[in-house]
């Protein structure tokens, strides 16, 4: 072999390594671009979903539902959208409005305690478990939080 077939030979063979190199880093990168997408997607998903569920709880409170109707509807709408209603951390008060105290709701069997005119406030908290989040430095439970508001009438 003559010089001249050496040289061409590690050319292509440092051009070939070389393509190998970038591909590697562009896949990681699409790699990353992806999961991060599915993630934040996910996220989205169970906010949109646990703000849909705070939504009818607040309405149910505000037509004066008992509070176990009030928890069934949070149980039927947590199961119907795909979330844990096991891990959901409700609380549902109200804003008196003569006195503008905050009270937690309760109820007396057929109807909740909250005075015509009275703020129902209904906060739901849930911790949305990530894919892929210790793989990119994020943390791997993020509490989602979601507050509703209503007018009991």
């Amino acid at each position: 072999m003559n010089a001249k077939q050496i040289s061409d030979k590690s050319i292509i063979s440092n051009k070939r390594g070389a393509a190998l190199v970038e591909m590697a880093l562009i896949v990681s990168l699409l790699f990353v671009l992806l999961f991060g997408l599915i993630d934040f997607g996910l996220l989205l998903k169970d906010y949109l979903a646990l703000s849909q569920v705070s939504r009818e709880a607040s309405r149910s409170a505000a037509v004066g539902s008992s509070m176990a109707i009030i928890n069934s509807r949070i149980s039927t709408w947590c199961s119907s959208i795909g979330l844990d209603d096991s891990d959901l951390e409700p609380t549902i008060v109200f804003t008196d409005p003569n006195t503008g105290e905050v009270c937690p709701l309760g109820d007396s069997g057929t109807h909740n305690d909250a005075p015509m005119g009275a703020m129902i406030s209904v906060t739901l908290e849930y911790p949305h478990q990530m894919i892929a989040g210790g793989l990119f430095g994020v943390p791997d439970n993020w509490q989602l939080q979601t507050t509703m508001v209503t007018r009991r009438e």
